[in-house]
């Protein structure tokens, strides 16, 4: 089973996952970093019923039209998304549906288990940001836009 619960600055030290030179591991060098994101109460931490951290959610309001979604999933999830994790992150943009005009996220253009996954929660593809990772990986940009009728 699969929950999300309110993110807590200890939780990114539980996060054995993370490589020193990924975002989120130079983050992590960064206390301040996660203390603000508790403090906002937009993020949100993924667990097995074992209590392991699967991942961190982070959701960025810009404004009242948009906001961003950032996943940093352990190494075993971003290869394998299971019918619980994907329910989970679809009722986040489910909700974030209702309170926004766009809601964006971007993701590794060479993980195709990825692309499909952000595909099938309904967002559409606007671009590729060229070297955009750590590392210079190509990342691709995603949206879904309420259509105002």
């Amino acid at each position: 089973m699969v929950t999300l619960s309110e993110f807590r600055a200890d939780d990114a030290y539980r996060m054995d996952w993370i490589e020193a030179e990924d975002l989120a591991g130079m983050l992590r060098n960064n206390r301040y970093i996660f203390e603000y994101l508790e403090q906002e109460g937009n993020t949100r931490t993924m667990t097995n019923e074992s209590g392991d951290i699967l991942g961190i959610i982070v959701l960025q309001p810009y404004h009242s039209g948009w906001c961003d979604i950032s996943m940093f999933m352990a190494r075993p999830m971003q290869e394998e998304f299971n019918k619980e994790i994907y329910q989970a992150l679809q009722d986040i943009v489910n909700d974030l549906k209702s309170k926004y005009n766009r809601i964006s996220l971007n993701g590794k253009t060479s993980n195709d288990k990825l692309t499909k996954l952000i595909k099938h929660l309904g967002f559409e593809e606007e671009g590729i940001m060229r070297k955009y990772g750590c590392h210079g990986e190509d990342f691709t940009l995603y949206s879904i836009i309420k259509e105002n009728k």
